[in-house]
């Protein structure tokens, strides 16, 4: 907002990326079913073995231990890139900081290095769904454009 005229299209849009972002990885957590890369942990599953819709309906609202997309990482390229199109000169900082908490979740060992590619294009992919969309409700409204 402080950096934007358009104030309160670009607090939507932040507010939209965010929101898409926990929306898409929730789902696609519980229809891949990956856990995460705890081998000391009792129940350690393989890398690359699924366990879609996990729990039933039940896996969807509570997703234990699934690692595929990184959620920290959907969340943080998400808002990136829609900062990336509202205040475009701290795009590399953006951006820097969300490859951070990608390389910060592997390293922890919350999740494999797939988890957080997958993370990062859902993200992107959140971000850009929520700029079509701020835009089509400016157009729709009747209110100037979106500047970049």
């Amino acid at each position: 907002i402080i950096f934007n005229r358009q104030k309160y299209m670009s607090a939507v849009q932040l507010l939209g990326a965010g929101i898409t972002s926990g929306l898409i990885y929730t789902v696609v957590k519980w229809v891949v079913g990956r856990t995460r890369p705890f081998p000391s942990h009792a129940a350690y599953v393989p890398p690359f073995e699924f366990h879609p819709f996990i729990r039933g309906l039940a896996g969807l609202i509570k997703a234990d231990n699934m690692a595929f997309p990184s959620g920290h990482t959907g969340l943080a390229f998400a808002t990136a890139a829609t900062l990336s199109t509202i205040a475009p000169r701290g795009a590399v900082v953006y951006y820097f900081i969300a490859i951070a908490v990608g390389v910060e979740r592997v390293l922890e060992g919350a999740h494999y290095p797939s988890d957080v590619v997958g993370g990062l294009l859902f993200g992107v992919l959140a971000a850009y769904l929520a700029d079509r969309t701020a835009h089509k409700v400016k157009h729709n409204a009747g209110l100037p454009a979106i500047e970049k």
